[in-house]
C-alpha cells in the first residue's frame, strides 16, 4: 500500500484488493457510465454479481493480483492481471469516469508489472474493444498497437518494457516485502 500525488495535485491510495473489497467494488461499478462498463467488460454489464464478486476479490495473489485506487475512501479505479498460459496474464484496467486520463491507468500498469515479475509473468495480454481509446493510448506509450480481429483488438506487452519505464527513484511499490496475498506491501 503507498499514497501518491496524481500530476494534478489529487491524492490516492494504491493497494492490494481484498475480499472485504466487495462492497467498494460495487460502489465502483455504480460510479461507470455504460461506455465505460462496456469498455471494461466488453458488453453491457450493469452490476456485478456475487460470485464475479468473489471471483475480483477473493485472489490468490500469485496468478491473479488485484489492485484498487481510493480518494477519500472512495474507489477510483481497479487494476488487475491473471495468469494465462505459461509466462503470460492478461490484463484489465477499470477507472471510473470522472478519473480518466488522470495517470491512473499507467500507475496501475506500472505496480502490476512489479508484481508480475515477481512472479515470472513475462508478457502482458490485453483485449479490448477498439474504440477503447484509454487503453490504445496507454499501449501506444510503450510502442504497442494490437490487432483487430472479430471485433476485438487484442496486443501484448513485454512486462519488462512497463518495468524499464519506470523512473530509478520511483520505488513507492518496487520495494517492500511479500504480503500474506503475495503482493507488495
Amino acid at each position: 500500500m503507498f499514497e501518491t500525488t496524481l500530476p494534478d495535485g489529487a491524492q490516492i491510495v494504491v493497494r492490494p484488493i481484498r475480499p472485504e473489497d466487495k462492497p467498494l467494488l460495487v460502489a465502483g461499478m455504480e460510479r461507470l457510465s455504460e461506455r465505460s462498463r462496456r469498455l471494461r467488460f466488453l458488453s453491457g454489464v450493469d452490476h456485478l454479481s456475487r460470485q464475479q464478486l468473489a471471483y475480483l476479490t477473493e485472489i490468490d495473489g500469485r496468478d491473479h493480483q488485484a489492485w484498487g485506487v481510493l480518494s477519500d475512501d472512495e474507489p477510483v479505479a481497479v487494476g488487475r492481471f491473471i495468469r494465462g498460459a505459461g509466462d503470460d496474464a492478461e490484463v484489465a484496467l477499470t477507472v471510473v469516469d470522472e478519473w480518466q486520463r488522470r495517470g491512473i491507468g499507467k500507475l496501475l500498469l506500472e505496480v502490476l508489472a512489479v508484481g508480475a515479475e515477481k512472479v515470472g509473468i513475462r508478457r502482458f495480454m490485453f483485449v479490448a474493444l477498439p474504440e477503447n481509446t484509454g487503453i490504445r493510448a496507454l499501449l501506444a506509450r510503450f510502442g504497442v498497437t494490437g490487432e483487430i480481429e472479430d471485433g476485438l483488438l487484442t496486443a501484448y506487452l513485454d512486462v519488462s518494457s512497463v518495468a524499464e519505464s519506470l523512473p530509478h527513484n520511483s520505488n513507492r511499490f518496487s520495494e517492500g516485502r511479500v504480503g500474506r496475498a503475495g503482493v507488495v506491501t
